[in-house]
């Protein structure tokens, strides 16, 4: 039995032994609900991990994921000054 190789974010791949789906910036951009541009004009530490062949970007869904995950706010008060 062949291990699953991690990817590039750390987890393993969707479904093993398959190759996983990439999405393109229009898919992501509709997922997060942010236009094309925030996705195109972001620094590549700042926003998911992407992968970037020619002109053409990808993301894998579970590297934005593990980026959204990074992002979670639980439970943030805000301090009323009195």
């Amino acid at each position: 039995m062949s291990k699953q190789r991690p990817t590039s974010c750390g987890h393993p791949p969707t479904r093993a032994g398959e190759p996983e789906q990439l999405l393109t910036i229009v898919d992501v951009a509709e997922w997060l609900g942010v236009s094309t541009s925030t996705l195109y004009h972001h620094d590549p530490g700042e926003g998911p991990i992407r992968i970037k062949f020619g002109n053409s970007i990808r993301y894998r869904r579970c590297c934005v994921n593990a980026w959204l995950d990074e992002h979670l706010v639980i439970g943030q008060r805000q301090h009323e000054a009195r």
